[in-house]
C-alpha cells in the first residue's frame, strides 16, 4: 500500500487579504485571497484533500495584539481573530490538524531559505509571501523539505 501524501497549508491571516501557500504533489504554490472568499476557499482545498486520500495539516499564523498596536485596535471587530477562529472550526470539523505559528518565524525563516538556495517570495507579494515562509518554516521543522 502507498503512503498517503501530506498536503501543507498554510494560512497568513487578515481582515481584508489572506495568503495561502500549499505543497502539493511536491508543488509548492502561493497566492493572495480576498478575505470574504478565503474561509470558503480553504473549506474547498480542504475537501479536495480528502477526497483525493490525501492528509492535510493547515498552519496558521497566530493572532498577537501588540501593545503598540493595541490603541490602533481600540472598536474593532478584530477581523483577522475571528478568521482563524472559523479556519479553525472548518479544520476541526473536518478532523484536520491545525497548527499554529508565531509571526516571529519569518525572519530565521529566510536565513534558512537563503542558505539553501531557495527563493523565498512568490509572485503574489504581501500575505501570499508570509504563508509562504509559514509553510517553508513547517517543511524545514518536519524535514519534508525537498531540496
Amino acid at each position: 500500500m502507498s503512503k498517503r501524501e501530506l498536503v501543507v497549508i498554510a494560512i497568513d491571516p487578515g481582515d481584508v487579504h489572506v495568503g495561502f501557500a500549499w505543497r502539493r504533489k511536491g508543488k509548492i504554490e502561493s497566492r493572495e485571497l480576498a478575505a470574504e472568499t478565503a474561509p470558503d476557499f480553504i473549506n474547498r482545498a480542504l475537501m479536495v484533500i480528502q477526497g483525493s486520500g490525501s492528509e492535510a495539516v493547515l498552519v496558521i499564523e497566530n493572532f498577537v495584539l501588540y501593545p503598540s498596536k493595541a490603541g490602533a485596535q481600540s472598536w474593532s471587530p478584530m477581523l483577522t481573530s475571528e478568521m482563524i477562529g472559523a479556519l479553525k472550526w472548518i479544520a476541526s470539523r473536518l478532523s484536520v490538524q491545525v497548527v499554529m505559528q508565531g509571526a516571529d518565524i519569518k525572519i530565521p525563516t529566510r536565513r534558512q531559505l537563503k542558505a539553501r538556495g531557495i527563493k523565498a517570495t512568490g509572485d503574489a507579494g504581501g500575505h501570499a509571501d508570509d504563508a509562504l515562509l509559514h509553510l517553508y518554516y513547517y517543511l524545514l521543522r518536519n524535514d519534508l523539505l525537498e531540496n
